[in-house]
């Protein structure tokens, strides 16, 4: 009997584990990176969480006046709905099964373009993070990344110094180098990509999967599992308590 009841309660607090589990955070980091001007580079989102992620939305700011903003790309399995709004850009991230991440795992990518030399960092908050059973989980963590934007002038300065050695030898062929340096068009790129219009108007979505108001928080779950829990020891003492006297002899 004894044995019986103590593993009935060693399961009633087992019962309690998702309450533990829902304290735990995701961490989000964004790279890093270090290009020339008029380059497009790419910036990457990942999460590091135990919790299948399946929702998130994200609040995006940098510094305009030193790069362009043109797209944003979803890792599978994802999808992605983005809207620059002038002053922040409006990422929303989902994924119906949800996906637990170690760190590695890429949610989506930023396309900018570098227009002049600098640096800065680009800073964002998460919000609405939910996991595939639309519970919230809480935001641990978000690291910014730094762009470093190198200016042109020093390989332009070392391409005018070997044009200059290559004058002296010959002024014909200087002339002539001059000229077609001079009518040499300008490299453009013509597939660069840019920023479409987002694939949902609005960004609300998310509303719609976590249902605030219908999704049970999952303490409540938890609380009735232990509830349930307690009944079932309850009953099985009462069911051994009349078993015992049902064959004890009559007097």
């Amino acid at each position: 009997m004894k044995r019986v009841t103590a593993l009935f309660l060693c399961l009633t607090l087992l019962l309690f584990i998702p309450v533990v589990r829902a304290e735990s955070g995701v961490s989000f980091t964004m790279s890093d990176a270090n290009i020339r001007e008029d380059r497009l580079f790419d910036l990457t989102v990942s999460a590091q969480t135990d919790r299948p992620l399946s929702a998130a939305l994200f609040a995006i700011s940098y510094d305009r006046t030193l790069a362009e903003f043109r797209s944003v790309t979803a890792e599978k399995p994802f999808k992605t709905a983005f809207y620059d709004t002038g002053d922040e850009i409006r990422v929303s991230v989902l994924s119906a099964d949800g996906v637990v991440s170690d760190g590695k795992t890429a949610l989506f990518s930023l396309k900018f373009k570098s227009l002049r030399a600098g640096s800065f960092s680009v800073d964002y908050t998460v919000s609405e993070c939910v996991d595939d059973h639309a519970a919230y989980i809480p935001v641990a963590a978000c690291t910014s990344g730094s762009v470093t934007i190198t200016g042109n002038s020093t390989v332009r300065s070392v391409a005018s110094s070997k044009a200059a050695g290559s004058s002296s030898e010959s002024s014909k062929s200087s002339k002539t180098s001059a000229v077609s340096a001079k009518s040499k068009p300008k490299a453009t790129s013509a597939a660069e990509p840019t920023a479409g219009e987002p694939t949902w108007k609005q960004l609300g979505v998310l509303s719609d999967i976590t249902a605030r108001e219908g999704a049970m928080p999952i303490e409540r779950v938890a609380q009735i599992f232990a509830l349930c829990g307690a009944v079932a020891v309850a009953a099985l003492i009462c069911f051994q308590l009349w078993h015992r006297k049902r064959k004890s002899p009559k007097k």
